[in-house]
């Protein structure tokens, strides 16, 4: 994969998990930013990830929040 870089601050670096519904499909960009708007809302509650970037990037809608860890599944 070829490095992204998002913000000139954020590298896109490896996949760390996929939907577990089994199909994705594409949104509009305002389901991401709606998205966004919730976690910063719900921000510093326990197992909530901090947003800490959301915005366009080249031609892709980018949100950058934190890992926590471990998947539900793992």
């Amino acid at each position: 994969m070829k490095d992204v870089l998002i913000d000139d601050g954020y590298r896109v670096d490896r996949k760390v998990g996929e939907g577990g519904f089994g199909l994705v499909y594409p949104d509009g960009p305002e389901v991401l930013k709606g998205e966004a708007k919730t976690y910063k809302a719900l921000a510093g509650g326990p197992g909530i990830p901090r947003v800490q970037w959301f915005g366009e990037e080249c031609d892709f809608h980018v949100l950058v929040q934190d890992l926590l860890g471990p998947s539900l599944e793992d």
